[in-house]
């Protein structure tokens, strides 16, 4: 296994550096990441991850930009400046992660779940964000600059200092259940959040 991760790899590395024209984009299925060098975690950029599996990991300082995920999976993880600048990430679920100085820039998320997750001094500037749960989560000096978040779970969340929060380009809370949604427009879910979820 490890020395065809490293073929793959290696074609991955000539695929980016040839801007696409030679070597093969790096696809990984079902991998548990924890088993990867700190070498091929940083060439993740522009990849395709499928059902894989990132727990008790402590990422720091790693650019994952245009990454494409699908089903992964994150569980007890620390990032410190990680970077997702226009990656697209989708039905994800993450829990237990804390995320510190990390930047979410034109990323898109799908149908993603967030569990006690901690994300602070990061930013959603031009993200777009469909059908999240936010379940016991802190956002604390989040920059959410024409961020776009629709039909938003929130549970036991909290905002602390959020950022930009009014220059939102679109944020419906879902404040109800799967089977009885109570939708709020954009001004009402800021005022929602002003009123009951900012911490002091």
């Amino acid at each position: 296994m490890n020395n065809n991760l490293e073929d793959i790899f290696k074609r991955h590395k000539i695929w980016l550096d040839s801007e696409n024209d030679d070597g093969r984009q790096l696809v990984l299925e079902n991998i548990n990441m924890e088993i990867l060098t700190d070498e091929q975690m940083k060439l993740l950029c522009e990849s395709v991850l499928i059902e894989c599996n990132f727990t008790n990991l402590h990422l720091n300082n790693k650019d994952f930009y245009h990454i494409e995920m699908h089903s992964c999976t994150f569980n007890n993880n620390i990032f410190e400046v990680i970077y997702l600048i226009k990656s697209e990430i989708n039905d994800t679920r993450f829990t237990d992660v804390t995320i510190n100085n990390s930047n979410f820039s034109n990323a898109e998320f799908f149908d993603c779940n967030f569990s006690n997750c901690d994300i602070k001094d990061s930013t959603f500037i031009n993200a777009g964000v469909w059908n999240p749960v936010f379940s016991e989560c802190i956002f604390e000096n989040v920059d959410f600059d024409n961020a776009y978040f629709e039909n938003v779970r929130i549970s036991k969340t909290k905002f602390k200092n959020p950022i930009n929060l009014k220059k939102v380009k679109k944020l419906t809370l879902n404040i109800g259940t799967d089977e009885t949604p109570q939708l709020l427009n954009t001004e009402k879910s800021i005022e929602w959040i002003e009123t009951n979820l900012i911490l002091k």
